[in-house]
């Protein structure tokens, strides 16, 4: 098993790829589906929660595909059916242009700013939110188990 990555199923290759800021957790609603026609792979990405580290220097996309192609080699996974989100959509874009993809489903790629400059802004945005608010998770996972809560919080959209 990879650290930092979710490996169930049969059959033909499927790897998931999450957002910035995600984990392969995100994937957990639709995985099982999933598992009955492939073999699910779900790494966490370089530089995020649970994967390998990216340093500034390898940053970028580039990075985080040199990384995730050295994940897919440890795991024996030369191509594979690959499926994005966000970021991860881009990457699998990106390894797709690298010969890694016998097919490719991007959800709203990433990708759309012009310079990496840009890139890294949006990454410190994304640091600053997820700091803000990591002090109240707890909080706000007790709030929103309670039914009622949940309910007055769609109402309130």
């Amino acid at each position: 098993m990879i650290a930092g990555a979710y490996r169930a199923g049969s059959c033909p290759p499927l790897v998931l790829l999450h957002g910035l800021t995600a984990s392969w957790r995100i994937w957990q609603p639709v995985i099982p589906a999933l598992e009955r026609h492939h073999a699910v792979f779900a790494p966490a990405l370089a530089g995020h929660h649970g994967g390998p580290d990216l340093e500034p220097a390898d940053g970028g996309l580039p990075g985080i595909c040199d990384a995730l192609e050295r994940t897919l080699d440890d795991a024996g996974i030369g191509t594979a059916h690959l499926v994005g989100n966000s970021l991860g959509g881009w990457a699998a874009i990106e390894l797709a242009r690298r010969g890694r993809a016998d097919s490719v489903v991007a959800f709203s790629p990433a990708g759309s700013w012009r310079t990496a400059r840009n890139m890294r802004r949006l990454v410190r945005t994304f640091r600053l939110y997820d700091g803000r608010i990591a002090p109240h998770r707890e909080r706000l996972a007790s709030a929103l188990s309670r039914p009622r809560l949940r309910a007055d919080a769609r109402r309130s959209r």
